[in-house]
């Protein structure tokens, strides 16, 4: 089957899988969460990350998405769909002389460790496990002992996925987890988001940095939501929970619709059910998603200025508007190696 032809199959069966439901029915004058969702779909399909188009970062960040939509898919179709993307993206990276280059380059940024450490536990999940995972898992244990970080939070989700790929991080985990921020949210000390005036605009970037870095620890502690919250998490919840919710209406007040979809995600992640308050910015980013299933262009340090909210986003409303599917008749048509 034609690649083009297979993807307009996936968003039929995502927009029937994606039946009313309190979130749709409570949208006025808005694109309704099936269609949203479905336009987020067909952008991602349409506007592929490249080496010239976003850069290895990108062909990374498709992968999580790949990976994330895949537990999002309750219907069989769908799921071996982006079970199969997901294998087709991490076997075309692992491929790439400049993935290799990336591996071997001398110097690196913690940050370039994560990356690095990520795409070897993406490529393990995908059954694609690249050949250079012995190499990137000893750069990054030295790195955790040799490097020191700008926040806690990076050496920490280093740690988690490096012990998910079944090696010894380096620094017991049980320690980075008593300096990383959730464990400083849960013991009162959160870090003070600023916003608007009188905050500077180096103040600001500092409580999106921080903001980030939070959530890449519960993405790391729940694997992107394949895993329900330890009993260490669980007792730290609400304390999380109820700080991001805070933070929600900074990103909101900022327009800022990547760091407002990726808190979203991470209250997902968390197994907080969707309140008022998660609702309400469900429904600002419906509204303002473009016609092409975009969220435009966000002043993002990013080489490609609207994939990663497309990815985010797009993401957040399935999590939160997904219900279960009536099975599908066409479910057999799909295949499980789609081209292209």
């Amino acid at each position: 089957m034609h690649p083009r032809s297979l993807f307009l199959l996936v968003l039929l069966l995502a927009t029937s899988c994606l039946q009313a439901d309190p979130l749709d029915s409570a949208v006025s004058g808005t694109t309704g969460i099936s269609t949203a969702i479905s336009r987020g779909l067909h952008w991602i399909e349409t506007h592929p990350a490249t080496l010239q188009d976003g850069g290895l970062i990108d062909l990374i960040d498709e992968g999580v998405a790949f990976y994330l939509f895949q537990k999002l898919a309750r219907q069989p179709g769908l799921r071996r769909h982006y079970t199969a993307l997901l294998q087709q993206r991490m076997a075309s990276l692992g491929a790439l002389p400049e993935f290799t280059q990336w591996v071997r380059q001398p110097r690196k940024r913690l940050l370039d460790h994560y990356h690095l450490v990520l795409a070897a536990w993406l490529m393990q999940r995908a059954g694609q496990p690249t050949a250079l995972q012995a190499e990137i898992v000893h750069q990054a244990q030295h790195a955790l002992v040799t490097t020191t970080a700008p926040f806690p939070s990076i050496p920490l989700t280093i740690a988690v996925f490096l012990d998910r790929l079944g090696d010894a991080p380096a620094i017991r985990l049980d320690k980075l987890l008593n300096t990383g921020l959730v464990e400083r949210i849960a013991g009162g000390n959160p870090p003070v988001l600023y916003s608007g005036s009188p905050a500077s605009p180096q103040q600001q970037r500092f409580s999106r940095l921080q903001l980030y870095a939070l959530i890449h620890e519960i993405i790391a502690l729940t694997d992107f939501g394949h895993l329900a919250p330890s009993p260490w998490l669980a007792v730290r919840r609400d304390a999380v929970a109820g700080f991001l919710e805070r933070a929600m209406r900074l990103a909101r007040a900022e327009g800022n619709y990547d760091l407002l979809a990726e808190i979203i995600g991470s209250l997902y992640f968390l197994e907080i059910p969707p309140d008022a308050t998660i609702q309400a910015m469900l429904r600002e980013l419906l509204k303002h998603q473009l016609p092409d299933g975009s969220w435009g262009k966000l002043p993002l340090d990013r080489q490609n200025k609207q994939r990663h909210v497309v990815l985010t986003a797009t993401a957040a409303l399935w999590a939160y508007g997904h219900v279960d599917p009536v099975p599908s008749p066409g479910e057999h048509r799909y295949t499980s190696r789609p081209d292209g």
